[in-house]
């Protein structure tokens, strides 16, 4: 098992996106629904490579 880091500088890629709000916009003759979307990211050099290894 590897040590998590604080923070290792290393090359981030998105890991996946998540709805952070949503709501209604009224516009005359007209209504749509908004989405807010927020990309989460993981460090590539730190990641587990398969789902056996974990952090301690």
């Amino acid at each position: 098992m590897r040590s998590k880091p604080d923070c290792c500088l290393g090359q981030m890629t998105e890991a996946g996106t998540t709805i952070t709000r949503e709501g209604a916009k009224f516009i005359p003759a007209k209504m749509m629904s908004i989405q807010h979307i927020e990309h989460a990211y993981k460090c590539v050099k730190w990641m587990p490579q398969s789902t056996n290894e974990t952090w301690e």
